[in-house]
């Protein structure tokens, strides 16, 4: 209406609109296959509805619309971080093998195997390799993509190099720098119980790498580390709040 079209067609999923008038339109139609025309009728009322109710329960309605409207009530609709966990969990107790925690997910290899097996995702034949939480078969392809969303977890005595307090400064930086320093790699679950059993008080370095963000904190000890990553404060702590929201939407691949 804005811009005086008489109407429009759809034709094999495009739309054409016409700047004829709505009486020109029908007197110049044709019948042709796969295409519906669609003819705007200015003498017809626009839409209404009317909102019932008591006077209060018809206010608190028209009140809540208008803010709704203006965006006024966006962040009362957003999910909070604490709604994508609630979710999260339900989504596990309808469909435990269908879905996994992103803390959980970790490469597995399911043995030999004489059935054939098609990936979760895209339903292309796959070896026998998958997801250890959820115990779905992915192709490479989206195996990577699965796991890639989980958060990685390597972690080393933050005080190597240090015990000699000659050059201390750099003796730490090489030591941080030398791969045999590191733990291997590991799903959060995994860096948790590595903790539980680690008797030693020592600082900790923790490393975590998701979605090719790699960030590095220091802990006092193996019980600190371990604490914080069952609260799940790391996520905002390390900046990686938006990228582990963006990682849980992919949750259920």
């Amino acid at each position: 209406e804005r811009h005086d079209w008489g109407g429009f067609s759809v034709f094999r999923g495009r739309a054409f609109f016409r700047k004829h008038t709505g009486g020109e339109l029908k007197k110049n139609l044709v019948a042709k296959g796969n295409c519906k025309m669609f003819i705007r009728d200015i003498s017809a009322d626009h839409p209404e509805f009317r909102i019932t109710g008591t006077d209060e329960e018809r206010d608190q309605t028209l009140t809540r619309l208008r803010r709704w409207v203006s965006g006024a009530i966006r962040e009362e609709l957003n999910a909070t971080a604490e709604d994508v966990e609630l979710l999260h969990k339900g989504l596990l107790e309808m469909n435990p093998g269908g879905a996994c925690q992103l803390d959980h997910r970790n490469r597995m290899m399911f043995g030999v195997t004489l059935r054939r097996l098609i990936c979760a995702v895209c339903g292309e034949a796959c070896r026998n390799e998958g997801c250890g939480a959820c115990k779905q078969r992915f192709c490479a392809k989206h195996l990577a993509e699965h796991l890639d969303a989980a958060p990685k977890v390597q972690w080393m005595w933050a005080d190597a190099g240090t015990l000699i307090p000659v050059f201390a400064g750099m003796r730490k930086e090489m030591a941080k720098r030398n791969k045999a320093r590191w733990s291997a790699t590991m799903n959060v679950s995994e860096a948790i119980l590595a903790f539980e059993q680690q008797t030693a008080v020592r600082p900790v370095r923790l490393s975590i790498e998701c979605l090719g963000t790699t960030t590095e904190k220091e802990f006092e000890g193996p019980a600190q580390a371990k604490e914080e990553l069952e609260r799940g404060e790391l996520r905002s702590d390390l900046g990686l709040e938006g990228v582990f929201k963006r990682s849980y939407s992919s949750a259920s691949l």
